[in-house]
């Protein structure tokens, strides 16, 4: 019988013929065993939260990225290694453009045009979800109104602000 968490090693025969001689030192034998391992998988997130400042507009819906991980124990020392299957991707983030229900018309432009990439690696601390948020601010809104909100976003330019507001790339 195997000892308590140990296992027949690979390619360890799980039995031979062999007679002991009686009072005999030259008796060696040899079992190669290894530590038995326990393998399971579990599920990280990383959820991107939008947030709109000083509006009342909807935001977008988050997005929410997952990441399995196999986990391997090992039964005789404990010892718990965990191994990402996958890396969190970039995720662009993009302006908006809408029409609220007056008919006004907005743009939404994201303090940052990319949440990065995540390289995960091998760890021994057990991975937990993350989450992260980016904020849009109002780049537009108008149907004759005077402009409520400019951006510092440097791909826009203001051009005229007593008109439906407009806006070109610089």
């Amino acid at each position: 019988t195997d000892p308590e968490n140990y296992e027949l090693a690979e390619n360890q025969l799980s039995s031979v013929d062999y007679t002991f001689a009686n009072n005999s030192d030259a008796d060696n034998f040899t079992i190669h065993l290894v530590h038995k391992h326990e393998t399971s998988v579990i599920t990280t997130t990383r959820t991107i939260n939008y947030n709109v400042i000083g509006s009342d507009i909807n935001a977008p819906e988050p997005t929410v990225e997952s990441v399995n991980w196999n986990v391997d124990t090992d039964k005789v020392t404990g010892e718990i290694t965990y191994t990402p299957t996958d890396n969190y991707a970039e995720v662009k983030v993009n302006t908006i453009h809408g029409t609220q229900t007056d008919g006004s018309q907005y743009s939404l432009v994201p303090e940052t045009k990319t949440v990065a990439s995540v390289n995960l690696n091998t760890t021994q601390t057990k991975p937990e979800s993350t989450s992260e948020t980016v904020n849009y601010k109002v780049a537009i809104i108008g149907s004759g109104t005077a402009l409520k909100t400019e951006t510092s976003d440097p791909g826009y330019k203001v051009i005229d602000s007593d008109t439906p507001t407009q806006t070109v790339p610089t």
